[in-house]
């Protein structure tokens, strides 16, 4: 059974299709018009050995995929895109603005305290007992308030603070974005009043800019308001 060659009436594009077709409705695949495949006796059919050369000259090449198609396609056959550029259309570049940096947060103090007084209960019954003796105790009592009153502990939004000292002064601080572990450690005294030992590691190395809130109250809830400021600082 030979093939024959026709071209379709609205478009032009070349189309072959067995004898035992002839009369049967198509669908061109180029325009996808209704045609009727026309009779060989009556059209003149060209076999597909000898039109070889002659739909070269009628084709070119698809700028996107390549493949052949009709010198006046509009649209290509094979991978669908448009020749005159309508279903292609210049993306537009927009250049985001820059956004301004934002004012920095001011220092805000959360929390402050000093270490409990029931860590100096030893002292303090220490000092009482020893009163009679040349008045000793009254000086262990004294250092002991002075103590308890110049060491403070202070949370920022920014930066957690340990200072203490009578006389000399002894400062160690941890920016909320360099805290890296926050540990609690209670004794068995220390549970049953609620007293315990913050510490608060940085991320430089160990034992330098580590702060500890020493025998403060309430040391959990303590531990969680530092972990809620570096997890704000982690996220700005």
């Amino acid at each position: 059974m030979t093939d024959f060659k026709f071209n379709c009436p609205q478009c032009q594009q070349p189309l072959e299709a067995p004898e035992i077709m002839i009369g049967t409705r198509i669908n061109c695949p180029s325009c996808q018009t209704s045609i009727t495949v026309p009779d060989s006796r009556f059209e003149i059919s060209t076999p597909i050995s000898q039109s070889s050369s002659a739909s070269q000259k009628q084709t070119k090449a698809c700028p996107f995929c390549s493949e052949e198609i009709l010198l006046s396609a509009i649209k290509c056959k094979h991978c669908g895109e448009f020749l005159d550029g309508r279903g292609n259309p210049v993306p537009v570049v927009i250049h985001a603005q820059p956004k301004p940096p934002s004012p920095p947060q001011p220092e805000k103090e959360l929390w402050k305290s000093n270490p409990s007084f029931l860590a100096y209960i030893p002292v303090f019954i220490i000092g009482t007992l020893l009163i009679p003796f040349f008045g000793i105790g009254l000086l262990i009592i004294l250092y002991a308030v002075l103590s308890r009153n110049t060491t403070v502990f202070t949370l920022t939004n920014r930066r957690a603070t340990a200072k203490s000292g009578i006389i000399s002064r002894r400062m160690r601080e941890v920016g909320t974005k360099d805290i890296r572990n926050i540990n609690v450690s209670q004794g068995v005294l220390g549970r049953l009043f609620e007293i315990g030992t913050v510490e608060i590691e940085s991320a430089a190395a160990a034992g330098q800019g580590h702060v500890q809130f020493i025998s403060i109250a309430k040391p959990l809830v303590v531990r969680d308001l530092v972990r809620h400021e570096k997890d704000a600082a982690d996220s700005r």
